[in-house]
């Protein structure tokens, strides 16, 4: 066996460490929250393998690894302080605490990272850009998803939110830019939905997933692929520039309008910016082997 082998095959047991692992069940949460038709490309990898789809998988392990060593560490670190079960306190935190319940056919799993109080804590090592932006549509799914499955098991939240880890925090931009995070660790509430939301969800999920998987095992094509919010598409844009500025003075999503603007002074000229799907192009194992990357038909 090569070292790239070795490696490749390291990389892929960290995504199956048991926090990734969706256990005895058809779905997990994290899943769930995903693409379909990631869903419907990973049956067709597990039915028929493809040794270089496999191989990108394994190189998209690379920070799962990471996060799975940092919620290693914060494991350690509740049981060493005895919050996993304080006598006398009322209090006991369940700690990488798998659950399950049923919708429908199908049995969905999902693992809070920390339960204690009535809280839903997500670990999530993640860059500074996500806070400074707004956080991830998926996370405020994945943490009420994770509720929904704990009310499921006869458990009563109070609320869900998200412990950040940034793995680019610099401390010299947090010493001169105050709307920069301050500190390595930046904790964020979560809205809370209803039950009766969080149900509808979950359904609406399991439903399309359910679909993609059974067309990948009938060896037939969806009709459609990712939607352009889950390819995390960017349209095309017009930069209106100053000479050699590299900095646009204004963008347009019109070219019309772009070239209006321009025509204003002599020393403004535009530079169009093709748009593109981020997920696609830089974080999906499957981009080369899927007909629907980048949007296409």
């Amino acid at each position: 066996m090569s070292i790239r082998d070795t490696l490749n095959e390291l990389l892929t047991a960290a995504r199956d460490h048991s926090a990734y692992s969706k256990g005895d069940a058809d779905f997990s949460v994290t899943q769930l929250i995903g693409p379909a038709a990631q869903t419907y490309h990973k049956t067709k990898q597990y039915l028929n393998p493809n040794p270089e789809v496999a191989e990108a998988m394994a190189e998209g392990n690379f920070y799962a690894m990471m996060g799975t060593a940092v919620h290693a560490v914060i494991e350690n670190a509740i049981t060493q302080a005895n919050l996993e079960s304080i006598e006398g306190s009322g209090r006991e935190a369940l700690v990488e605490h798998r659950m399950f319940a049923n919708v429908g056919a199908y049995k969905v799993s999902g693992c809070a990272d920390l339960i204690i109080d009535g809280w839903i804590i997500d670990w999530k090592f993640a860059s500074v850009w996500e806070v400074m932006h707004g956080m991830k549509p998926e996370r405020e799914q994945q943490l009420n998803l994770l509720a929904h499955l704990a009310r499921e098991n006869g458990m009563d939240i109070k609320g869900v939110g998200i412990c950040y880890i940034f793995r680019d925090w610099s401390a010299s931009k947090a010493q001169f830019d105050k709307t920069y995070p301050q500190s390595q660790r930046y904790m964020a509430q979560v809205p809370l939905w209803a039950p009766s939301g969080a149900d509808e969800y979950l359904r609406e999920r399991v439903e399309i997933h359910a679909k993609y998987r059974a067309l990948a095992v009938d060896g037939r094509e969806p009709e459609a692929y990712c939607s352009a919010e889950e390819r995390w598409a960017k349209p095309d844009v017009w930069a209106v520039r100053r000479g050699s500025n590299k900095r646009a003075v204004k963008l347009y999503q019109d070219e019309g309008d772009a070239y209006s603007h321009a025509q204003q002074k002599a020393d403004l000229w535009v530079e169009h910016r093709p748009g593109e799907s981020t997920r696609c192009e830089l974080y999906c194992p499957f981009k080369d082997v899927c007909k629907g990357r980048g949007g296409a038909a």
